[in-house]
């Protein structure tokens, strides 16, 4: 390798690497001044991200100049594009962190000892694995970036349960509302850094050895109803959907409260012959971190702001189905409303997988 070429990708490797450092530290130390109730170190930590800024343009500049002086061709050439991209993803994680710190200046008492201690968890999660991601890049890593990548779900499940635990505590005042947003911005800032730390492995597969994995299809079809509560139309679509037995397609129902199947509900599907023996639903907080949905059918309006917080990377839609709890009639109209609703969403999805095939 020429040595002009060896000094541009040694020192494009040392600034990705500097502005991940602070980016992480940033994190840290936004945390601790959380856990300190310390807005002056808040505040140190929302002037620091200049220097993050200021790095991203730098590297910018420098992956132009490689670009020209070197015109590099194969793994040089992938590892500079994906530098490029890694440098937002680092971009993104410092904003992360002073999102955190202007939560401390958004508080007017510090938070609970159990749920600094849950935000520590999920920091705990979150930044080891981007710390990681990025050595993982750093030294072409694939093995240990495919070993990286689904480390996310642990955090996804980690941040539902705090945001579970705190909604919890404020309905019985346990903390105060001014604080509610505050703690649940925290917590998904500390979540999309393992988001983050994802891209930053996939781009290391892409680097490496060449290998897209963005959008990659599993060849099974995730689809999930989610309504206020357990107890009516999300019980009620999960088993119309299951029983037209759709190959590669999966079907799941979850609410947003639990509560006891609606016997307008079971009376319904026993009699269409849908099996109800030892249903129990699924709330969102409990759902199977490896259901990664494709789809998610919102059956509430009142549950739209959830779904849009909790599934960021499924395509959300909605469907107007009645209400159906103490109605065997209603039921009936649901049923035939969820059922045309899924035929067609099938249709439309098997037709657009056929028209990505054609296209390549």
């Amino acid at each position: 390798m020429e040595e002009s070429l060896r000094r541009g990708l040694d020192l494009l490797q040392e600034k990705l690497l500097e502005m991940a450092t602070r980016a992480e530290q940033a994190h840290w130390d936004a945390l601790d001044a959380l856990k300190r109730m310390d807005r002056q170190a808040a505040y140190l930590v929302i002037f620091r991200d200049q220097h993050i800024d200021r790095l991203e343009t730098e590297l910018d500049r420098l992956c132009i100049e490689f670009l020209v002086r070197q015109q590099p061709a194969g793994r040089h050439l992938r590892f500079v594009f994906s530098v490029v991209k890694i440098t937002k993803e680092l971009e993104r994680v410092g904003d992360y962190a002073e999102s955190v710190a202007r939560q401390v200046l958004n508080l007017a008492v510090a938070p609970a000892p159990e749920l600094v201690a849950r935000l520590e968890q999920l920091a705990g999660i979150s930044l080891p694995m981007f710390k990681q991601a990025v050595q993982a890049f750093l030294e072409s890593d694939p093995s240990l970036a495919r070993s990286l990548i689904h480390e996310e779900i642990r955090a996804d499940r980690v941040r539902r349960d705090f945001d579970c635990e705190v909604t919890a505590l404020c309905r019985i005042q346990k903390v105060p509302t001014d604080a509610y947003a505050p703690l649940l911005t925290v917590a998904r800032r500390l979540e999309r850094v393992s988001d983050q730390a994802r891209n930053i492995c996939e781009e290391t597969l892409y680097a490496s050895v060449g290998e897209y994995v963005k959008h990659q299809d599993s060849g099974v079809f995730n689809v999930l109803f989610v309504d206020d509560d357990t107890a009516t139309r999300a019980a009620l679509a999960e088993r119309i959907a299951g029983k037209l037995q759709i190959p590669g397609f999966t079907f799941h129902g979850v609410g947003v409260q639990t509560a006891p199947l609606d016997v307008a509900v079971a009376t319904f599907m026993r009699d269409k012959g849908l099996d109800v023996q030892g249903y129990r639903g699924q709330t969102m907080s409990s759902l199977d971190a490896t259901v990664d949905p494709h789809v998610v059918v919102v059956l509430s309006s009142g549950v739209k702001d959830v779904v849009d917080q909790q599934f960021r990377r499924s395509l959300i839609i909605e469907w107007r189905i009645p209400p159906v709890a103490g109605q065997v009639p209603a039921c009936e109209e649901a049923c035939r409303i969820i059922e045309g609703h899924v035929r067609d969403l099938v249709a439309a999805i098997q037709g657009s997988r056929k028209e990505t095939i054609s296209d390549v």
